[in-house]
């Protein structure tokens, strides 16, 4: 057995003892445990980015499984909380192994126990999260095209990037757009 796979057994053997989850497989970089259609995979990239994680969730709906951080963040932790860890040095596995199964075991209570309405919690603060990114990506990228648009005196442009993200411009942005809209002659809101 790897270093991986002994110090994984030790530091998520709960899930089997207090959570009756079985060890469905098991090889030298990840580990799988399942209960019915739930899982929780423990995963060791030990090749290139040496990032241990933990992902969750039930199978059987048809969604991808959630990582350990999207758990922690649906239950109140705040998104500064680790919840994955960069471990180069083997002998370092045991103690990030720890930490993870500890918090998994801390505050995943409900998740794990599929408590009413958890899972419904992760889908929805992973929707969220998405639209969230989408927003600011949409954001920046008509921000840069506005300031363009505006150093040349471009009112339609500053209209056409800024009416679609409107309902999210700042005060000073909202003012801009305003301006635009009367130097170029549109009347819309």
């Amino acid at each position: 057995m790897s270093v991986f796979q002994t110090a994984a057994r030790t530091a998520f053997g709960f899930l089997e003892t207090e959570f009756c989850f079985q060890v469905a497989s098991s090889g030298a970089d990840r580990i799988s445990y399942e209960r019915g259609s739930f899982v929780v995979l423990v995963r060791y990239d030990s090749q290139r980015s040496y990032e241990l994680t933990v992902d969750l969730g039930d199978r059987q709906k048809d969604q991808p499984l959630f990582n350990l951080g999207e758990a922690l963040r649906s239950l109140g932790l705040p998104q500064e909380h680790p919840s994955a860890y960069q471990v180069a040095a083997e002998n370092a596995l045991p103690e990030f192994l720890e930490r993870l199964a500890t918090d998994l075991k801390t505050h995943g209570t409900p998740i794990l126990g599929q408590e009413p309405g958890s899972l419904n919690n992760l889908r929805q603060l992973r929707n969220r999260e998405c639209e969230e990114f989408a927003r600011e990506r949409d954001l920046r990228h008509a921000r840069a095209n506005v300031s363009k648009a505006w150093k040349a005196g471009d009112y339609g442009s500053v209209i056409r990037w800024f009416e679609p993200v409107e309902k999210w411009l700042s005060k000073s942005e909202q003012m801009k757009l305003n301006l635009a809209r009367k130097k170029f002659g549109s009347t819309e809101a």
